[in-house]
């Protein structure tokens, strides 16, 4: 397999990944939250893969998340 890395900004490219999970969570009554600490940390990442594991990741959480429940997804990082 071939990474095709870009210096991408998480922030925003995660929130646009948990926006697509904001309607089963409205619809199961699960507190959804995105917790950071900065409002921008520039990594390099294969986006396409990138997106899949987190999608994969925030698929499974509901698949295992009771209604009403909690989902938080927490980034951070070493200095």
């Amino acid at each position: 397999m071939k990474l095709h890395c870009k210096e991408t900004d998480l922030v925003p490219f995660l929130n646009g990944i948990l926006t697509l999970f904001n309607y089963n969570a409205q619809q199961r009554n699960i507190s959804f939250n995105f917790i950071h600490e900065d409002e921008q940390l520039m990594v390099w990442i294969d986006r396409i893969n990138f997106d899949k594991v987190i999608s994969n990741l925030l698929s499974n959480a509901f698949k295992y998340t009771f209604d009403n429940g909690q989902i938080d997804v927490v980034l951070t990082h070493d200095s």
